[in-house]
């Protein structure tokens, strides 16, 4: 698997088939991890590079956000551009969580879209930028990490897990100082040990 600049961004589908990563030149690349056939190039209409990535739990759509605050869908496939969002705040963070696709960006917005039509499901805001989020296995929680930026460092870091069918706060953790540079969920979904490297 060769490409022709640095890496932005990658990542697995599910099942471990495909391989997506973007260039800072701004194309997308879909790879064969079991050949190492690149499988689709995808070349956006944008000029920022994508750096956030990931498949739908099927495999057949690939989702992309860039820190303008572009999102969009490809069909894995075909490489068709199959949904543009609205335009949201800079530095959006996306997963998939199932069919629906939750983004959040740089202006503390937390939004739930329709991954097939582009349609907004929910949204509800933080009172400061969210800088990461992960979905629980079964899809019904999420959690996102959120902090101010101020001239002596950060302020108000707050981890906190949402029901993702209503939008409310089920649990707070304020232990840390700094945003996190990374969260996942347990495979049962009950827990979601953070992660800070140092």
């Amino acid at each position: 698997m060769r490409q022709r600049s640095w890496a932005r961004g990658a990542t697995l589908s599910r099942d471990g088939q495909w391989l997506a990563v973007s260039e800072i030149g701004l194309a997308l690349h879909v790879f064969d991890t079991r050949s190492g056939a690149r499988r689709t190039t995808l070349q956006p209409q944008w000029l920022e590079a994508f750096y956030h990535l990931d498949f739908s739990p099927d495999g057949d759509r690939l989702a992309a956000g860039n820190g303008e605050g572009t999102v969009a869908v490809w069909e894995v496939e075909t490489g068709r551009l199959l949904v543009g969002l609205p335009r949201q705040g800079p530095d959006v963070n996306l997963a998939w969580q199932g069919s629906r696709l939750i983004t959040t960006d740089g202006e503390a917005n937390i939004r739930i879209w329709d991954g097939l039509s582009g349609t907004l499901i929910r949204a509800w805001k933080r009172s400061a930028p969210v800088w990461f989020l992960a979905v629980s296995p079964d899809w019904r929680r999420v959690v996102t990490d959120s902090a101010r930026v101020s001239v002596v460092g950060y302020d108000s870091a707050l981890c906190e897990i949402w029901d993702a069918q209503t939008g409310s706060s089920l649990l707070t953790l304020r232990e840390h100082a700094e945003p996190l540079n990374a969260m996942t969920f347990s495979a049962d979904g009950l827990s979601s040990p953070p992660r800070r490297s140092i």
